[in-house]
């Protein structure tokens, strides 16, 4: 597979690589949030045994190492190592099944799609260390099915059966990735299937299943501190019908889907009949993904975004084969048509960031309502998560925009008979745009302000001034720090459910809070009103987004209901 390639090939392959890595790096020193200093903090050296992460001990004992060879400041080099060879197996992987020009279009969606970044510098391993698995899973399992008799196909499945118990040692929920193998060979084989086959096969998957519960079980033997009816009580939490917050778990779905962006969705457009077969385990994968996290557990109170970055690598493959059959030949004979069809509109969409923007609270929804129904899209979008990132803002208006002309070129593709090349460049030049605007303002705050650029500043502030003792810090931000400086209070959120808390809070600390406001305060809440009446210790500002430390000795607790 390697030796096939041409000079030329591999110049093309590094300089994607060298993409891929360019895009990430800006990324690897953003500071921990939440569940990321969390993690930060169990894994640390000097910190307790093995055993504060819930999960099995592979997930943990993969960041302590990590902490031992880079530092505890360093952790996002776990997700950016797994993710370059994430890389590198898919562009290999792709190649081997759909040829070279599929490989480098999947190459070129992992590289560049906003998730695929976030997800190559998360603190965790949802978004890089299991889709590795998966990838190598995808391909020792080809090669078993394939495999011309059982005697050939054997080490295969002993291969299989391996990075099976592995995924299962990292994380439980691996089992979204072995019911996407399931049920794909078990449709596959759906009409040669004679009762002894069927048997087998759900003889062979109970196996497997009882085998990774052995494993599991050893390993709790292995590794006392591993406790598997801990993890199980844990994963009880999220076993719930009848009061689970649907509405929440459709925003979550809903910033996943932005997340992931009309590059890698909108290419199913091009999804011809012949192509279920050959594509079935990543749609497999997708489905038991997405039926696992949204239907038979319940993840409105998680991290739901981190989670679903599962999404990524099926739906490269995906596009990269899709796109592999169109020929842009025509689209690159004509460089005029390139810059007035594509690089023109492109650098139009980019530039409507530009536009004045309204910087509404999150809380309450109102204000977002009411500007969605009146067209009223000139507003920036937060986005923050409970694993991070830290939080930054995108135009609305964009991402409509980028979403609306998508959809209305690929429904144009997917009516006609025959692919257009023009409308599919179009298509990947809105998808890029998106990516960029997303990446620039994560990794560097381009537009809209960089809230990773503010908060050091304002920690070096509170770590150097002697009358500051703790601080209660808005949103979680900047914990981990404020915890190793020795001045951390409490975490101070915003949301409905903790009005009541918050009302105590304010009432009862009299002292200084960190409020770097994204997502914004509402100006009308209390939470806003009352700290209009403190004293503004320290205050720095990046464009949308500003930074200050109040002390709030003498501030009007009246205004607290």
């Amino acid at each position: 597979m390697i030796a096939a390639l041409s000079k030329k090939e591999w110049w093309l392959l590094g300089g994607l690589l060298l993409v891929f890595l360019l895009v990430r790096l800006p990324g690897l020193h953003q500071p921990y949030h939440q569940d990321e200093y969390k993690l930060a903090f169990i894994v640390e050296e000097g910190s307790a045994k093995v055993g504060g992460i819930t999960h099995p001990p592979l997930n943990e004992l993969t960041y302590r190492a990590a902490d031992r060879l880079f530092g505890n400041d360093n952790l996002r080099f776990v997700p950016l190592i797994f993710s370059l060879i994430n890389a590198i197996l898919l562009f290999f992987f792709v190649r081997w099944r759909y040829g070279l020009r599929a490989a480098y279009w999947a190459l070129t969606f992992f590289a560049v799609a906003y998730y695929s970044v976030l997800s190559s510098v998360m603190a965790d391993i949802d978004g890089a260390v299991l889709p590795f698995i998966f990838l190598c899973a995808a391909f020792v399992y080809y090669r078993a099915v394939e495999s011309a008799s059982l005697r050939s196909a054997a080490p295969w499945v002993v291969g299989f059966v391996a990075l099976v118990a592995a995924g299962f040692l990292m994380k439980l929920s691996f089992v979204v990735t072995l019911g996407a193998f399931v049920f794909d060979y078990a449709i596959m084989r759906r009409r040669s299937f004679t009762l002894r086959q069927g048997g087998l096969f759900l003889l062979g998957c109970a196996a497997i299943a009882l085998l990774c519960i052995g494993v599991i079980l050893l390993v709790q033997y292995l590794v006392p501190a591993f406790n598997i009816t801990r993890s199980a009580t844990y994963w009880k939490n999220f076993i719930r019908f009848a009061d689970r917050n649907y509405f929440q778990t459709l925003i979550q779905l809903v910033k996943a889907l932005l997340y992931v962006s009309p590059l890698l969705l909108l290419p199913l457009a091009l999804m011809r009949r012949e192509d279920w077969a050959r594509l079935r385990l990543y749609f497999c994968f997708l489905g038991t993904g997405l039926v696992f996290y949204l239907v038979l557990f319940d993840f409105s109170s998680g991290a739901l975004d981190r989670y679903l970055q599962f999404m990524v690598v099926p739906l490269a493959v995906i596009g990269g084969a899709l796109l592999a059959r169109v020929d842009f030949t025509e689209v690159l004979r004509r460089p005029a048509n390139i810059v007035l069809g594509l690089i023109l509109p492109a650098t139009l969409l980019f530039m409507v960031q530009l536009l004045p923007h309204a910087v509404p609270p999150l809380h309450p929804k109102t204000e977002w309502i009411t500007r969605l129904l009146a067209l009223k899209w000139n507003f920036l979008f937060p986005f923050s998560g409970g694993s991070g990132p830290l939080g930054f803002y995108v135009s609305f208006l964009l991402i409509a925009l980028a979403f609306l002309l998508g959809l209305a070129l690929a429904i144009w593709l997917w009516r006609r008979s025959r692919v257009t090349p023009w409308a599919v460049a179009g298509m990947l030049a809105l998808g890029l745009t998106y990516n960029l605007a997303f990446i620039g303002e994560y990794q560097l705050g381009l537009v809209n302000g960089h809230s990773a650029t503010l908060l050091p500043h304002a920690l070096a502030y509170i770590r150097e001034a002697n009358d500051i003792p703790t601080v209660i810090t808005y949103n979680d931000i900047g914990t981990y720090e404020l915890t190793h400086m020795g001045k951390h209070k409490q975490r101070l959120y915003v949301a409905p459910m903790f009005e009541e808390g918050n009302r105590e809070t304010l009432r009862d600390y009299y002292g200084d809070y960190l409020v770097l406001d994204i997502p914004r305060l509402n100006p009308e809440g209390f939470q806003a009103k009352f700290f209009a009446t403190c004293a503004v210790k320290y205050e720095d500002r990046s464009r949308a987004i500003t930074a200050r430390v109040y002390d709030c000795r003498n501030g009007d607790r009246s205004l607290i209901p």
